[in-house]
């Protein structure tokens, strides 16, 4: 099972606006972890960040938001990556209805797609404020 999926941000606060706000995701956690550890990720270039823990629903895997810390923090560029959290919708018309009240307008237009075990399902993309792909998946009954 999957715990979390971390993404590396630039401007958390945009980025909780986004995830809390307008896709009504809940803070799960929320504190500033500092030392070797956070050096061993950040390749020694720094010494502390924020990171937010976010869950969808009650169940299943989280989303963490890390943001390093200091006055020399550098963009964090996930372009050539293609970050992309998928989430489980029960409608994803509805869904689509919801972020457009929001003001979120889809990046696709609706796919269907058939696998032989999982079964059938329609999604369509969304971006967050820095670029990552948010896929919403409905699963079809038959």
């Amino acid at each position: 099972m999957i715990i979390h999926i971390d993404l590396f941000v630039n401007s958390m606060d945009e980025m909780l606006q986004f995830y809390v706000e307008k896709l009504g995701m809940r803070i799960v956690d929320d504190q500033i972890v500092s030392g070797e550890l956070v050096r061993f990720v950040s390749d020694k270039q720094y010494n502390s960040y924020r990171v937010v823990l976010l869950k969808a629903s009650v169940m299943g895997t989280m989303l963490e938001l890390i943001e390093y810390l200091g006055e020399d923090k550098k963009y964090v560029d996930r372009s050539a990556t293609g970050t992309t959290l998928t989430v489980l919708v029960p409608s994803l018309d509805e869904e689509v209805t919801r972020l457009r009240k929001k003001g979120l307008e889809p990046l696709s237009s609706v796919f269907s797609v058939s696998f032989p075990v999982v079964g059938d399902s329609r999604l369509i993309f969304y971006e967050d404020p820095e670029r990552n792909k948010i896929e919403l998946l409905e699963m079809i009954e038959k």
